[in-house]
């Protein structure tokens, strides 16, 4: 299963599948459960190495491909202006990257 991975605020991540997101509830070994960031849905899925083995409950909303797109968009220009000494490239490439996906 194609999953993504956002950085968050706290120095953690956040899965992403589907439009939808989710964020870490427990880690055991390799194996990680984690649980939608609307905390009024129960959906659930596991991964092991990062990879998504099962999903649990379903979610009870709908998605947001855009709203996770340009929070994607963000987190990847922050990242690379920390790790990259050109930032007027950096933005110029990560906006032309989003255009050619059609945002």
């Amino acid at each position: 299963m194609q999953v993504n991975f956002l950085e968050n605020n706290r120095s953690g991540f956040y899965l992403l599948h589907g439009g939808l997101e989710y964020s870490v509830r427990t880690r055991r070994n390799d194996r990680t459960y984690w649980r939608s960031v609307d905390r009024q849905c129960p959906a659930t899925v596991v991964t092991v190495t990062n990879i998504l083995v099962t999903f649990g409950r379903p979610h009870n909303h709908d998605g947001d491909f855009t709203g996770l797109e340009a929070d994607s968009f963000v987190s990847g220009a922050k990242n690379r202006c920390w790790d990259e000494e050109a930032p007027i490239s950096i933005h110029d490439e990560e906006f032309t990257s989003t255009a050619e996906c059609g945002l």
